[in-house]
């Protein structure tokens, strides 16, 4: 983002007020205007409506609106961190039993990224209190959970399980905060040298 502002020569004052909602979005206040960024639901929340064909999108898509009117959209997408399938592919050899994906992004998104990881579970479009209901579902279900996770979304889910594990390199203080475990750097096959040392 910064190197893109840069890139573009774009001047962007700091917004004179910044209000981050956990599992929807932001709003901020810059130059006087009142800035909405997020998901569908927060600026239905505002009376905000979105045009028939901004609906619609096989990527993650996140909306902006200015001044209570609509401004435009962004599709994000993911990419696999390097070594993501291999690590999963070890633990699974060490005796895991499932691996599932809670994400926050669309079912489209996350279900692609599951693809290319082969063999996981994939929950798409939770808010962070769902995440932390599909652990608790898990646990009544007799399996001991570990989550990884990065972000403030995370958090919840990191606190509730068996053990959170965050990953450290990128993660958000709230992540750091709420897990058992904090990995230095964003190399999965860190989860699989831990398990390995706790089972032998």
């Amino acid at each position: 983002m910064d190197r893109g502002v840069k890139e573009l020569q774009l001047d962007l004052p700091e917004p004179s007020s910044f209000e981050e909602r956990r599992g929807r979005g932001v709003k901020a206040v810059i130059g006087g205007a009142a800035i909405l960024v997020d998901n569908a639901a927060l600026l239905k929340e505002n009376d905000i409506a979105i045009p028939a064909e901004e609906a619609a999108s096989p990527q993650t898509r996140v909306y902006v609106a200015v001044d209570r009117q609509f401004a435009g959209s962004l599709d994000l997408a993911d990419r696999l961190r390097p070594g993501a399938k291999e690590a999963i592919d070890r633990l699974k050899a060490t005796g895991i039993q499932r691996v599932i994906m809670l994400a926050g992004d669309n079912l489209h998104s996350a279900q692609k990224i599951a693809a290319e990881l082969g063999g996981i579970e994939v929950l798409a479009e939770l808010l962070p209190e769902d995440k932390v209901n599909a652990i608790v579902r898990l646990e009544k279900e007799g399996y001991r959970v570990a989550m990884a996770g990065d972000g403030v979304n995370d958090a919840p889910a990191l606190a509730r399980a068996q053990v959170g594990i965050a990953m450290g390199a990128r993660g958000t203080q709230a992540a750091l905060e709420a897990a058992d475990i904090a990995l230095m750097t964003d190399d999965l096959g860190k989860i699989v040298l831990a398990r390995m040392s706790s089972s032998s």
